[in-house]
């Protein structure tokens, strides 16, 4: 059951991994303070049991990066069935916006 390294960016689907408990974000105090907005694509596995590990966030601004990544940390996926077994999931990427409230 081993899953290939996949190097393109695949978007978080029901194939791929689906958010049982999302990721929860909370926006940078000093982004806010200086009125940043900003994107994350974080890319991340998942082991069989849905628990998010080797988390790297690629952000537009590095403020986001350590919020982005904790929040994925704290969150859970359903792992991926392959033939009836949870398997381990490489590279899934899941996008993450920072907007302030207007």
């Amino acid at each position: 059951g081993e899953v290939p390294y996949v190097l393109t960016p695949v978007a978080v689907d029901d194939r791929q991994a689906r958010p049982i408990r999302p990721p929860i974000v909370e926006y940078p105090i000093r982004a806010a303070e200086r009125g940043l907005e900003g994107s994350c694509e974080v890319r991340f596995s998942v082991t069989a049991r849905g628990e998010p590990f080797d988390v790297k966030p690629d952000c537009s601004h590095q403020l986001f990066e350590a919020a982005a990544k904790r929040a994925v940390l704290r969150s859970e996926f359903a792992p991926r069935i392959d033939k009836g077994r949870p398997v381990e999931v490489r590279n899934v990427v899941y996008p993450i916006e920072f907007k302030l409230e207007s």
